[in-house]
């Protein structure tokens, strides 16, 4: 049942005064390591369409409850959802997820329901994903227009975050866990107003982020298409060059024929949509984390695997430990398992380094992948795409986000939710 036709359900069944029970499994305590497998201030007031509701994905039940609320943000109409797991209520709150979607997709389809109820049961945490202004289909488009994950947008994941920090279903342990470009709202919405009413914040988790326009923009040169190599505004200061060479960052000498990587080509995402090319300083600072990680107070992860989702290499990783590094506020830095706190980004580091010492993620022995496969999504369904430089990597085995949120993440979200500030 799609989350659309539910939400038109919820609203018939709420009219003939029909209110499902509750439902969801427990909890428990994950044992450490990585299973196997086998083969502005929110205005608004909240509007629960689908309270104590069990959501079902075909035949399954979902290990939690659904709620599909709205608030305001800027005059604006956002809408959100909730997953509550069992044992969370308002006389026994619980830490608060709330996650941002990969590319410009809505947090309805990116996420759809099993993943981040999911998340919710296995780390015993109220889960919320969220529409950006002008994302979402139906009664369920948040309103305002795409923003490219600039301003408009981080002010809605701070309106989503305000409100919910003020909810009796949530205790003052408050995350936000963001996927690929999600790091532009995320960074954004904290570094923006973490010293003000997101103070609460305690941490990000950041997976496989682009850290500046140079990585956002990074594609696989096609001389027989669009891209046939780097676009204006190429620098050392704009790309970063200084801490990640160019021929490391984005290579072009890649094995097994891969093509290689090249820069802020206008006809790249997402250049080729707003006709922001990489000398539009202005327009770009707002969406860059390096602009942000390094004004954020709140503790830092970094998931990276050792093949990328979308670069030829890794250093958008490090170069996001070195902004979190940047602040004065950011207590607690980490890349993966590695040590906190360590400056990774430089020479006495560096990528090789992490690569020999296994500073990178690799659940191959677990049966389960070094590589993420991403969700490419339209306004109604995803479907499932593999890093354009694949060919690079010979032992390159790729790991569904479903499978990445019933393995892995819960772990890493235990992590922060139990550091000590």
């Amino acid at each position: 049942m799609s989350r659309v036709f539910r939400y038109a359900f919820a609203l018939i069944c709420m009219m003939l005064f029909w209110i499902p029970a509750c439902g969801g499994e427990e909890s428990g305590e994950e044992e450490s390591g990585v299973e196997e497998w086998e083969t502005g201030e929110s205005s608004g007031t909240e509007e629960t369409t689908e309270t104590g509701e069990t959501a079902e994905t075909g035949e399954e039940e979902l290990p939690a409850s659904v709620e599909y609320l709205k608030t305001m943000s800027g005059g604006k109409e956002i809408h959100f959802t909730r997953y509550v797991p069992e044992g969370c209520g308002d006389d026994s709150p619980c830490p608060l997820v709330v996650l941002t979607s990969g590319g410009l997709s809505s947090g309805d389809v990116f996420f759809e329901d099993k993943m981040p109820a999911t998340l919710a049961a296995k780390s015993g945490v109220v889960v919320v994903t969220f529409n950006s202004p002008g994302r979402g289909t139906g009664p369920r488009k948040s309103q305002g227009e795409e923003d490219y994950n600039g301003p408009d947008g981080q002010d809605a994941l701070s309106d989503v975050l305000n409100y919910m920090i003020k909810n009796l279903k949530t205790n003052d342990r408050v995350g936000v866990v963001s996927f690929g470009f999600g790091l532009s709202t995320a960074s954004g919405a904290l570094g923006r107003f973490g010293p003000t009413k997101l103070a609460e914040v305690d941490f990000l988790i950041d997976v496989e982020g682009p850290v500046n326009r140079c990585f956002i923009t990074a594609a696989p040169l096609d001389l027989d298409g669009d891209i046939d190599g780097d676009g204006p505004g190429v620098n050392d200061e704009r790309c970063d060059f200084a801490i990640g060479p160019r021929e490391e960052a984005f290579p072009f000498d890649l094995p097994n024929g891969a093509p290689p990587s090249v820069i802020c080509h206008e006809g790249a995402f997402p250049i080729s949509l707003t006709g922001m090319n990489c000398t539009e300083d202005t327009w770009w600072g707002f969406r860059e984390p390096s602009t942000y990680l390094s004004k954020m107070s709140a503790n830092y992860l970094r998931l990276q695997m050792i093949h990328d989702h979308a670069q030829a290499s890794r250093w958008s990783a490090l170069e996001a430990i070195r902004y979190a590094i940047l602040s004065d506020d950011v207590e607690y830095h980490q890349l993966n398992d590695v040590q906190p706190g360590l400056p990774l980004h430089s020479p006495e580091y560096g990528d090789a380094s992490c690569v020999s010492q296994g500073c990178y993620l690799d659940f191959s022995g677990a049966g389960l992948g070094n590589n993420l496969s991403w969700r490419d999504c339209d306004e109604i369904e995803c479907s499932t795409v593999k890093t354009p430089f694949a060919a690079a990597s010979e032992d390159l085995k790729s790991m569904s986000l479903e499978l990445f949120f019933e393995h892995v993440l819960h772990q890493y979200v235990d992590r922060m939710v139990a550091l000590d500030d």
